[in-house]
């Protein structure tokens, strides 16, 4: 069985390795916000598509 202060050691491993990734998932959260943001704004620029039909022969 393992002692009271290696129980803590572990436990203390794994709440620093679960914050870090919170703040991982946090920064990758705004990263994509921001990228959407960036495609939302580059598609408002483009020209609207031109649709052409076809004529079947």
């Amino acid at each position: 069985m393992k002692s009271k202060k290696s129980v803590l050691t572990s436990l203390e491993c794994i709440n620093a390795n679960l914050n870090t990734l919170i703040v991982n998932q946090e920064m990758t959260y705004f990263i994509l916000r921001e990228i959407l943001k960036k495609m939302d704004r580059s598609e408002n620029k483009q020209p609207p598509a031109v649709k052409v039909r076809r004529k079947k022969i």
